[in-house]
């Protein structure tokens, strides 16, 4: 977020481990964009190398759990990370 806003942290117990939300007021990500955050090297900024999030995914993904982005452009994003 480039100026100001709340970012959210939230728990909760499912069935199969624990949900953790990470939830920003930012300008939120384009559709095109969101199928692609998670892969290697893809990035939207100008600086930066596009590893954040593929790096995320791979430490979620060798703990057995599942990582995903929804984003409404304009309305913020929210990352959410389900596993044990």
């Amino acid at each position: 977020m480039k100026n100001a806003g709340t970012i959210s942290v939230s728990t909760e117990n499912v069935e199969d481990g624990i949900e953790i939300r990470i939830r920003d007021e930012g300008i939120g990500i384009r559709d095109e964009d969101i199928l692609h955050i998670f892969e290697p090297f893809y990035t939207t900024r100008d600086k930066g190398s596009g590893l954040g999030l593929a790096i995320c995914y791979k430490i979620v993904e060798a703990h057995s759990g599942d990582i995903w982005a929804d984003s409404i452009p304009g309305q913020g994003a929210s990352f959410t990370k389900a596993g044990k």
